[in-house]
């Protein structure tokens, strides 16, 4: 499961979560590419996030690449990492 928050920093005051277009990739060191489809949590101006689910297996290391896009924005940014897992 990966969990993804976006949040709009203000200068005055804590972090305000906001809505944004969340879309994703994990490459598998064998080059296998797998969509993440991400399916939005709000829990009204508490918190918004969003979740993408994906099958692992023992010890595999996947490179996700997020493509995040704020709303009222025009800026797309790109999230990238490496993760290796542990299911045993």
């Amino acid at each position: 499961m990966l969990n993804v928050t976006v949040l709009r920093k203000q200068a005055d005051a804590a972090n305000t979560p906001v809505h944004a277009a969340v879309a994703g990739t994990a490459k598998n060191l064998t080059g296998q590419i797998r969509e993440i489809e991400f399916r939005e949590i709000d829990e009204s101006s508490d918190a918004i996030y969003y979740i993408g689910e994906l099958s692992v297996r023992n010890m595999e290391t996947f490179d996700f690449t997020l493509e995040v896009t704020p709303e009222a924005s025009d800026e797309a940014y790109t999230v990238k990492f490496r993760q290796q897992f542990y299911t045993e």
